[in-house]
């Protein structure tokens, strides 16, 4: 009895009324784990921008530079010639402002998404697993749309080496140098297409998948709304959202990082990185990717979870 008695008070209509507390666990959330991965955020986008093609300056031939030959060397690598602080935690401010706008928004905004996508479901348990993918795409494109200068700089600094410094004496100087130097649009807000298209698979996949776990192991009656529950769905999203988001993760970052003019945009790049490096070049930084986001995961959406439900809201 007392396990139905639950999962009719989970299933519940979300709460509207606590947005600003949904805003804030998102953020909070993503920021905190952020922090602790960002190294193996630096070695996906350096896996992710080598062997990426580079015009030659005679005869417009094609070269690969391939610096890095899988993640564990790519991170020996970069800890022994840059150090920690400054190899692996570089972009750690842009990182952190990018979690502070991206995450609230796209996770805080999830419930009200799925209340615009689906203004007559009456509890959680009338989303459709198609309504739960298109409130999450809704809630990605908004925060990846707005946070889009932060992603650019975070990438840039990310990806620079010693050989090939980024230029910015720091993040509040980088943001000026490319409105100044690139402009608005063309400079903050290079690569917003490949961005927002991640955003949206990222945050479509990540909460669709787990939300939709969750309900499904709700159903069973072996489970709860506790942390373990939060936990395993957890797990099926990371793996789930990684796989989906890599193709548009590869794209974004050589669109960021193209200071030579090698892509027209994010399609022309898609083809030629297909055509030159062949279909597995699209999950490039896949395993760096996963061992961020699946830590990600484990531990954003179930201290989400707890933040939300300490401080009065509901839970997802």
């Amino acid at each position: 009895m007392s396990v139905v008695i639950q999962t009719q008070q989970a299933a519940q209509i979300p709460k509207q009324e606590h947005l600003g507390i949904k805003l804030f666990a998102g953020g909070i959330s993503c920021m905190f784990i952020s922090a602790v991965l960002n190294p193996m955020d630096v070695v996906k986008v350096r896996l992710q921008t080598q062997n990426q093609l580079s015009l030659k300056s005679q005869g417009g031939m094609y070269h690969a530079d391939a610096e890095y030959t899988g993640f564990r060397q790519a991170l020996v690598k970069i800890w022994r010639q840059e150090g920690f602080a400054r190899g692996l935690m570089k972009g750690f401010t842009p990182s952190m402002l990018r979690e502070a706008s991206y995450s609230s928004l796209r996770m805080g905004l999830y419930d009200q998404c799925k209340a615009l996508v689906a203004p007559n479901a009456k509890d959680k348990d009338e989303f459709t697993l198609l309504q739960k993918i298109a409130a999450g795409m809704l809630s990605g494109a908004i925060g990846a749309s707005i946070a889009n200068p932060t992603d650019l700089i975070k990438i840039r600094f990310q990806r620079a080496t010693p050989e090939n410094p980024h230029g910015y004496k720091h993040t509040a100087h980088a943001f000026s140098s490319i409105y100044t130097n690139e402009g608005f649009f063309t400079g903050l807000y290079k690569g917003v297409l490949p961005t927002v298209a991640r955003g949206m698979t990222l945050t479509g996949s990540q909460l669709a998948s787990y939300d939709h776990t969750k309900r499904m192991l709700l159903h069973t009656g072996y489970f709860q709304d506790s942390p373990s529950t939060h936990l395993l769905a957890s797990f099926v999203s990371g793996l789930v959202t990684t796989t989906a988001c890599n193709p548009f993760d590869v794209v974004k970052t050589r669109i960021m990082t193209d200071s030579d003019k090698m892509y027209r945009g994010p399609f022309d790049c898609f083809v030629k990185t297909v055509r030159h490096e062949g279909p597995l070049a699209l999950m490039k930084g896949w395993v760096p990717n996963y061992c961020r986001l699946g830590p990600h995961f484990l531990v954003s959406i179930p201290l989400m979870e707890l933040i939300r439900k300490s401080m009065g809201a509901d839970s997802m």
